[in-house]
């Protein structure tokens, strides 16, 4: 979807944007709940997990990041004796707080570490082809 939505404009960087948003508010909206504080968790991990895909070309690094935030959310619910079952059940009648966009914090850091690794190299690109 990234790679399509991102193909509807000229240049790269917009399309890359374009790319971003659009697959980031769709996904968020997707996940079910319109309260403005899992909402927000929700685009900033998106768009992070968006960005990482578009800087490193590929989905492995998102797809780890998207398996450690919900294991970690597992393990906290867990230990916090929270009924995480019930509110993934019903997400458009939860009450987000503000520490549901304490992971993004992290999510943040995660995405500009690895925008500074790929600085020099910039983004992943299809290699050219050789002629025979």
């Amino acid at each position: 979807m990234f790679r399509v939505v991102g193909s509807w404009t000229r240049e790269s960087l917009s399309g890359a944007m374009l790319g971003i948003g659009v697959t980031t508010v769709l996904f968020s909206l997707f996940h079910g709940t319109l309260d403005p504080y899992i909402l927000g968790s929700y685009l900033v991990l998106f768009g992070a997990m968006a960005t990482i895909t578009w800087r490193t070309g590929g989905l492995e690094v998102a797809v780890v990041l998207h398996a450690v935030y919900n294991v970690s959310a597992l393990v906290l619910a867990t230990t916090l004796h929270l009924d995480l079952g019930g509110d993934l059940s019903s997400r458009g009648e939860i009450a987000g707080t503000p520490a549901n966009l304490v992971p993004s914090a992290g999510l943040v850091v995660i995405t500009a570490i690895v925008w500074w690794t790929t600085r020099k190299s910039g983004p992943a690109r299809t290699p050219a082809t050789s002629s025979a």
